[in-house]
C-alpha cells in the first residue's frame, strides 16, 4: 500500500478519483489548495502526488516544484482541464511522471498511479543502495569484496528498472544497429514481442533509418537533447516519439541506450492549436466588421483589413 496526495479544488473530482485509487488498496489524502498539500508534505512523506495544474493562490506546476524540492523521490501526475503546448512543455521539462487531460479514466489514472508507485519504490531502493555502498567504501579491508557485491546488486537494479520502466527503452548495437535489449514498454509501444525484435535491426523502427541516432566518440557519454521524430510500429501505423540517447558498454559491445516518449497525442494537440490558429486568422482578416487590438501604450499591435479602409490606413502602418 502507498500514500497518495491528492491536490484538486474542485470535490466532486477529488472524491471521484480518490475512491478509484483507494481500489487498489492505496491510502489516500486529498485536499483542496497547494498550500494545504505543502502542510501535509513537511509532516508527511507521499510516494504519489496527483495535482491539478489550476489551483487557488498557487499553479500546479508550482507546487511540483516545491515537492520537488521537499520530497525529491515523490512521483507527481499532472491533470488539467486545460491542456496546452505551454503546460505539457513545462511538465515534461520539470520531469513529471505524466500529464493527463480531463476528465481522467478510472482504470487510466490507477494505471498510472501503481506504476509512479513502482517507480518511487526503485529509486528508493537505488538510494538505499548507494548509501550502502559509501558505507562499505569506510571499510577499506573489505573494498573489493563489497565492490563485487555492489555491481552485482546495481546489475540486478539496472534489470528491474530497465525492464519495469513505463518509459520504453532500447538497446542496439552502435555499428550492426542490432538490437540487445529493449524492455516491456517499447514492446507494448511498437506492437512487437521481444523475441521478435532482439536480434532486429533497430532501423525497422524509424521511418528515416538515417534518424537512428549513432555516437561514434568513444569518450562521448553525454546523454544528447531530445529529439522528435517518426517511428513506425509493428502494422506500419506511425507514432511521433521524442528520445534520448547515450553511449554504453553493453555485455562488451558498444552500444546506444535510447529512451523514448510517446508524444503522439501532444503532437495531435499542437497541429489542433496550429489549425485553430489559422481559422482565427481568416476570421480576424476577413471580417466585415473593423476589428483592432492595442497593446497597453494605446498603439494598434494587430488590425483587420476591414478596419484599415474605415480608418484609411496602411497595410504597413499599425499606429
Amino acid at each position: 500500500m502507498a500514500k497518495i496526495l491528492l491536490v484538486d479544488d474542485e470535490k466532486s473530482i477529488r472524491i471521484t478519483l480518490s475512491e478509484f485509487i483507494k481500489e487498489d488498496g492505496h491510502d489516500v489524502v486529498s485536499v483542496s489548495t497547494a498550500s494545504e498539500a505543502l502542510s501535509l508534505l513537511g509532516n508527511n512523506s507521499f510516494d504519489v502526488v496527483v495535482t491539478d495544474i489550476i489551483l487557488p493562490g498557487m499553479s500546479g506546476l508550482e507546487l511540483f516544484k516545491s515537492i520537488r524540492q521537499k520530497s525529491p523521490n515523490s512521483q507527481v501526475i499532472i491533470i488539467t482541464g486545460e491542456p496546452t503546448i505551454e503546460t505539457a512543455a513545462e511538465a515534461v521539462r520539470s520531469s513529471a511522471f505524466d500529464y493527463l487531460p480531463k476528465p481522467v479514466d478510472g482504470e487510466e489514472i490507477k494505471h498510472v498511479v501503481n506504476r509512479a508507485v513502482e517507480v518511487k519504490n526503485l529509486l528508493e531502493e537505488k538510494a538505499r543502495l548507494s548509501a550502502e555502498n559509501l558505507r562499505y567504501q569506510q571499510h577499506l579491508e573489505e573494498l573489493v569484496d563489497l565492490r563485487t557485491k555492489a555491481l552485482k546488486q546495481s546489475e540486478r537494479t539496472f534489470r528491474l528498472m530497465f525492464e519495469n520502466n513505463p518509459m520504453p527503452m532500447i538497446i542496439y548495437d552502435i555499428k550492426t544497429h542490432k538490437i540487445l535489449d529493449i524492455n516491456h514498454s517499447a514492446s507494448l509501444l511498437y506492437g512487437y514481442s521481444i523475441k521478435e525484435l532482439i536480434g532486429s535491426k533497430v532501423d525497422i523502427l524509424f521511418r528515416n533509418p538515417s534518424l537512428v541516432p549513432e555516437q561514434v566518440e568513444v569518450e562521448d557519454t553525454i546523454i544528447q537533447e531530445s529529439e522528435e521524430i517518426t517511428n513506425v510500429k509493428k502494422d506500419g501505423s506511425l507514432v511521433e516519439v521524442e528520445i534520448l540517447s547515450h553511449r554504453l558498454l553493453y555485455k562488451d559491445r558498444e552500444a546506444c541506450y535510447i529512451m523514448i516518449k510517446d508524444i503522439t497525442e501532444r503532437k495531435r494537440t499542437e497541429h489542433a492549436l496550429i489549425r485553430s490558429e489559422r481559422k482565427y486568422r481568416m476570421l480576424f482578416e476577413n471580417m466585415a466588421q473593423g476589428v483592432f487590438y492595442l497593446n497597453n501604450r494605446g498603439e494598434i499591435f494587430s488590425i483587420n483589413e476591414a478596419a484599415r479602409k474605415i480608418l484609411d490606413l496602411e497595410r504597413s502602418q499599425k499606429n
